[in-house]
């Protein structure tokens, strides 16, 4: 082999290796990127080696919002905050800490949530196993497991449960809700819907759709009592939102059904567990 077949052959081989290595270097990073704006739900916790058990709900999120910035629901309350990841998976939190909303809830609730914050501040690495984002302590006395969802996952988690109206947008404007009575519905897996709307009770159907498109109806039965116009009204328009609604978006603590434009919005709360 001549001497300038050496040399390229050298060069190959230098550069292969400096690729692989760099390849090697940015895989947490890239792994990150693929994640930005998905929701994680966390699946597993240890705090000072010891398992935390987890309530089926609230369910604690993790959202990378972008290479720098993350945030969720930790519990009660939402949490964001700064952050760094190295080309070795190695996570530096910004100081002094996660900012909150300052919502009360019960107190095992709020114990576990700063239980999830305390540990999330300890951790000192990142990676990602398949569909999982793992952060830990590196002595293994702080673990924080969190699976990325996927649509499937998201309808299975709601299927039985009441949905309780938050939020209202109809033909582009924000409607107020009555305090009582609670516009509420309940999804099966077996394609049933039924629920409160104001006045009347109603039930039907809906079929789930690619790209989390869904539809309701085509008609849905309610009973045909009379209230006051305001309440009536209200009903009506309910009704009507969910015969134009074209997509449900399933999160940790609600579900919000929309059309494509978004001038139809309802915004569910995900009860919690009696």
């Amino acid at each position: 082999m001549s001497k300038i077949s050496v040399r390229a052959l050298s060069c190959i081989l230098l550069t292969a290796g400096f690729l692989a290595l760099s390849l090697a270097d940015s895989a947490p990073l890239e792994a990150l990127r693929q994640r930005l704006g998905k929701e994680h739900r966390l699946s597993k916790m240890l705090v000072s080696g010891e398992a935390i058990p987890l309530p089926e709900r609230p369910v604690i999120t993790l959202q990378f919002v972008s290479e720098t910035v993350l945030g969720g629901v930790s519990g009660v309350n939402r949490y964001f905050g700064g952050y760094f990841l190295d080309d070795e998976g190695r996570v530096r939190w910004d100081q002094p800490g996660f900012a909150t909303t300052r919502m009360a809830g019960p107190e095992e609730l709020m114990a576990l949530e700063y239980s999830f914050l305390t540990a999330l501040q300890m951790t000192e690495r990142m990676t990602f196993q398949g569909r999982e984002v793992v952060l830990s302590k590196e002595d293994g006395s702080a673990q924080l497991v969190f699976a990325e969802v996927v649509p499937e996952w998201a309808m299975d988690a709601i299927y039985g449960k009441t949905l309780t109206l938050s939020r209202f947008i109809s033909q582009g404007l924000e409607l107020e809700l009555p305090g009582n009575p609670k516009l509420t519905m309940i999804l099966t897996a077996d394609a049933r819907v039924s629920g409160r709307s104001a006045v009347n009770s109603y039930m039907g159907s809906y079929k789930l759709l690619p790209d989390e498109g869904i539809e309701f109806g085509p008609n849905l039965a309610s009973t045909m009592m009379a209230g006051p116009p305001e309440l009536m009204k209200l009903e009506d328009s309910y009704y009507g939102a969910l015969a134009a609604v074209e997509r449900v978006r399933v999160l940790a603590n609600s579900v919000t059904f929309m059309n494509d434009s978004k001038t139809v919005m309802l915004e569910f709360a995900i009860s919690l567990p009696h």
